[in-house]
């Protein structure tokens, strides 16, 4: 039987809340209020395949957290809805039933490891602080939604050693109280107005400002910064030839024509790596 997810299109969820703050790397406030109102989805290319690797991965995640924590998780497949904002809902991925905390999964790949905070404490679990924004917004929407103790944001980092990193998210009212607002305020002057909210981007003016008008004259802000436009490509564009210039030269000296292979990594004298190769180079910052 085919799920009913009609209800995204008619309310806010945690997902929604990092791109209607601007914090989103896939989706934009124009984005959120297109798929509500107007019924249309932003092709999100590889974010998509991601989103299905990581619902297939899922279970895995769960029976991971069952066995290290000797508890039961619970999965809630329907939406929550709150009773302040009716236009709310939230999709949860498992209660704990022992303490009434939520765990929330989340599997990532190598080019978004680095926004991933470090800062571990002695009991084990991984400071909030170090939560991507966009994910911290989706945790503190929950938490609001369902007043849990505590959210164990669960995520397996898909590179290395495979490891699983647990952040733990406590109730903060105030900050789930500013977030709320704002998800509010986004759906009462503009989704419910149908009004779309500011473009934020070249294409999203483009989308939204269909009609061409009569030319209009620059001042000197608007010549001071067409200028500073034409310096930044021509800087941009030198910088872009240096650093492809670099990549190869660094490529080449970690090749060996003798054998036809490549270094999988190039390491200063104190054994930190300072360029790693798998299918591309990645650069890392040097210690000085």
């Amino acid at each position: 039987m085919t799920k009913d997810y009609s209800y995204r299109y008619n309310t806010i969820g945690g997902s929604d809340i990092a791109a209607i703050l601007s914090l989103s790397n896939y989706a934009t406030p124009l984005d959120i209020y297109n798929q509500k109102v107007n019924r249309l989805n932003k092709d999100l290319g590889s974010a998509t395949r991601r989103a299905e690797v990581g619902k297939f991965l899922e279970p895995y995640i769960i029976e991971y957290y069952e066995k290290l924590f000797k508890v039961n998780i619970e999965k809630h497949d329907t939406p929550i809805y709150n009773k302040d904002y009716p236009f709310f809902h939230a999709t949860i991925d498992g209660f704990n039933i022992k303490d009434t905390s939520l765990i929330e999964c989340k599997v990532v790949f190598n080019d978004v490891n680095n926004s991933w905070g470090e800062e571990k404490h002695s009991c084990g679990y991984y400071d909030p602080s170090g939560i991507p924004p966009q994910h911290l917004c989706q945790i503190v929407h929950y938490s609001y939604m369902t007043n849990a103790s505590y959210i164990d944001l669960v995520s397996l980092f898909l590179f290395g050693n495979l490891d699983i990193k647990i952040y733990r998210y406590f109730k903060d009212e105030f900050l789930e109280k500013a977030i709320s607002g704002k998800a509010n305020s986004f759906y009462l002057d503009y989704i419910k107005k149908k009004i779309p909210p500011p473009p934020s981007s070249f294409n999203e003016i483009k989308f939204v400002h269909t009609n061409k008008r009569e030319s209009i004259l620059a001042d000197k802000e608007d010549i001071d910064m067409i200028n500073e436009y034409s310096d930044l490509s021509k800087q941009a564009k030198a910088l872009s030839s240096r650093q492809e210039y670099i990549k190869l030269s660094i490529i080449k000296k970690m090749t060996d024509e003798s054998t036809n292979s490549i270094a999988s990594a190039m390491k200063n004298n104190d054994g930190n790596t300072l360029v790693s190769y798998n299918k591309n180079l990645r650069f890392y910052d040097v210690i000085k």
